[in-house]
């Protein structure tokens, strides 16, 4: 029913005579009622018939479906907000706290000049992580599977990547230092470990030259790596039938 009154709003908006006038589109917390199953059809319905020609606000409570927006459309033609609520010093009264969203690497940057290099090397880890799984979702590649996929790490995200694309291994490289000796380490409470600002720019700089990389996907490569596990499952299921061949036959005498 909430789909149906919702496709019956929007074919109305669509229908109506709006020559002249600013058109708008405000959405607030409309697909609370929605499954996912039809809220991706509806982010699809508004990016074909209503991001040309409509200035589109949507609000929302669920920071997972926010966060899916997010990724949906283009950041070159929306704008993400935050919006929290802060109490005052006794508590009668709240006030609101607006927070522009920016990337990660931003934030990154922002941290660093504010010489707080653990919150910077937070964001930047973040920033990797978030760059690494879009990829992936971009270029649809094989990643390892868990039953739970809060259960994968960053870690199976980057090897998808590295064997799978043509990315350039002088990249892979660097990363692989600046996880080793930045993003990690710098994340975590470590006396041993000291922060360099050093290390923490030349990490931005190696996650915005992978966020900018023209990436592409490696058919072969993954189409022999497909073959070989092919393979080796063939191997297993011809061990396994003459394990059961030599019982049957051990039963049989």
């Amino acid at each position: 029913m909430s789909a149906l009154a919702i496709s019956l709003y929007l074919a109305t908006v669509k229908s109506n005579p709006a020559v002249g006038v600013l058109k708008t589109l405000i959405l607030d917390d409309l697909l609370i009622g929605l499954d996912m199953s039809n809220r991706l059809p509806l982010l699809k319905i508004i990016k074909t018939h209503f991001e040309a020609d409509y200035q589109i606000i949507m609000t929302t409570y669920d920071k997972v479906w926010y966060e899916l927006v997010k990724n949906y459309f283009d950041d070159s033609k929306w704008k993400y907000i935050d919006i929290y609520a802060k109490s005052l010093n006794n508590n009668d009264f709240e006030m609101p706290i607006i927070k522009q969203n920016t990337d990660f690497i931003k934030k990154a940057e922002y941290y660093l000049v504010e010489k707080d290099f653990k919150a910077s090397a937070v964001y930047i880890r973040t920033a990797f992580e978030e760059t690494i799984k879009k990829l992936c979702d971009k270029l649809e590649l094989i990643v390892k599977y868990k039953l739970k996929a809060n259960q994968l790490s960053s870690e199976d995200y980057w090897k998808a990547i590295t064997t799978q694309t043509d990315i350039d291994r002088s990249i892979i490289k660097i990363i692989e230092i600046r996880r080793s000796t930045v993003m990690n380490p710098f994340s975590h409470y470590d006396l041993i470990k000291p922060s360099f600002e050093s290390e923490l720019k030349y990490t931005i700089n190696a996650i915005k030259k992978l966020k900018g990389l023209e990436i592409k996907k490696n058919r072969k490569i993954t189409i022999e790596k497909l073959q070989q596990k092919i393979f080796k499952l063939n191997k297993k299921i011809t061990q396994r039938e003459q394990t059961i061949k030599n019982q049957k036959i051990q039963l049989d005498k």
